[in-house]
């Protein structure tokens, strides 16, 4: 290979060294195009996931509003209080079903399942924030509010 390289003249030199120059060229720019695509990629899907979560919040805090009026109603209506969860628990809630909504692998049928599964998730959840409350015999307050 080097006899060959040497036996070139200056002038066909000069050409194998611009070919191999346009080559690296190209090669470069296939590399730092790749890297823009995979940037865009990872920009685009971190908005979407920060899109999901921010609908979790509003939907969790939609339905403890929502919970908050129908137990204020029921109290007024039957005279006795009703036990309002914590906010956490709409909130683990409403992140997961934007979890489950937005996964494109899921089907109806797995979805309609993940929601089931997520139900009884969300009242265990519910039910050791009662059992620790009970433990640390802290006094319970029917109506609180959500920090945000």
């Amino acid at each position: 290979m080097l006899t060959q390289i040497q036996q070139l003249s200056t002038g066909e030199f000069a050409v194998v060294i611009s070919a191999l120059i346009g080559i690296s060229a190209a090669i470069g720019s296939v590399i730092g195009a790749l890297f823009s695509l995979l940037g865009i990629w990872l920009t685009n899907r971190s908005q979407e996931r920060r899109h999901h979560w921010e609908l979790g919040v509003q939907v969790a805090l939609a339905k403890y509003k929502k919970f908050d009026e129908y137990t204020s109603w029921a109290a007024k209506e039957f005279g006795r209080e009703f036990r309002v969860p914590p906010f956490n628990v709409f909130l683990i809630d409403g992140m997961r079903i934007m979890e489950i909504v937005s996964n494109k692998r899921l089907n109806a049928d797995e979805i309609a399942c993940r929601i089931g599964e997520l139900v009884d998730f969300t009242k265990e959840i519910d039910e050791a924030i009662q059992a620790e409350r009970k433990h640390q015999k802290q006094p319970f307050t029917p109506h609180s509010r959500p920090l945000a």
